[in-house]
């Protein structure tokens, strides 16, 4: 399925603006190919940005150096699923809720995390530790019933 949603997007190509400044694309299709060629996992946000309680603000609120290092380490994606092309990433991902945090390996083939909802504490830095290789985690499959594991 990954691989159909992936295909879906880079052909319908569907820019939603400008990289910003801090490196987050809002173009799934586009992320996914620069992920691609930088072998590098992506990092994908759902989310609605203009409301707190469906708006991931642990990426906004990224000051500390050793997070902005970890998150060089991905490709970064936001998608602002209140919008028509946010709303067609959302489905093809099979996302109700949000925020909804995916992480990819690093071929981008295959979702190795997925989280719905804000991270509490710690877990944030933590789940960019872990997967910062783009390799899945052997530990508890349970944490990631949607994600497919080799």
């Amino acid at each position: 399925m990954n691989g159909i949603v992936a295909s879906f997007f880079v052909a319908l190509n569907l820019a939603t603006g400008a990289p910003g400044d801090s490196g987050w694309l809002p173009d799934y299709g586009e992320a996914l190919q620069a992920a691609r060629s930088a072998k590098q996992p992506l990092l994908v946000v759902l989310e609605k940005p203009d409301t707190k309680e469906t708006r991931l603000d642990e990426v906004s609120l990224t000051k500390d150096e050793t997070e902005k290092a970890l998150l060089e380490l991905y490709q970064l994606c936001r998608v602002d699923v209140s919008t028509p092309y946010g709303t067609k990433v959302a489905k093809a991902f099979g996302a109700e809720q949000f925020p909804v945090t995916i992480i990819t390996d690093k071929q981008s083939k295959s979702i190795i995390f997925r989280k719905t909802g804000h991270f509490s504490g710690a877990e944030w830095v933590s789940t960019l530790v872990t997967y910062q290789n783009g390799e899945p985690t052997t530990s508890d499959p349970a944490a990631c019933p949607n994600c497919r594991r080799r």
